[in-house]
């Protein structure tokens, strides 16, 4: 089952921010070499213009780690990275720079994206 931000009780009250992703579990046959694919999430999408596209975010990418805060730490209960990215990202407040660490091509790379 996809992740539904609109019926998640966690984010009741958040601002979702708009960076030009559409995301999701890692696809297995699609890792980029990242040794750990469980509580990462992978860009499925960027958009041709926006801040995830201007500060070198690209389809494919896996996000393991945002400003710090590793994805897989930050899971509920529910054991879906995808919610706990969405309530990472709508906690973020507008204007402020995040430290995004993502798997490509079988190596780390960090990005700077400004929300």
């Amino acid at each position: 089952m996809d992740f539904d931000p609109k019926n998640d009780n966690s984010l009741k009250g958040l601002q979702p921010v708009k960076l030009g992703i559409a995301f999701g579990h890692p696809r297995v046959d699609n890792t980029f070499g990242s040794p750990d694919t469980f509580g990462c999430i992978q860009i499925y999408k960027v958009d041709a213009v926006g801040v995830a596209r201007q500060a070198g975010l690209k389809e494919g990418d896996i996000v393991f780690e945002v400003d710090g805060a590793r994805i897989a730490k930050l899971m509920d209960s529910s054991k879906d990275p995808t919610a706990a990215f969405s309530k990472l990202l709508a906690e973020r407040e507008p204007g402020k720079v995040s430290h995004w660490r993502v798997y490509r091509e079988k190596k780390e790379h960090d990005l700077y994206i400004q929300y």
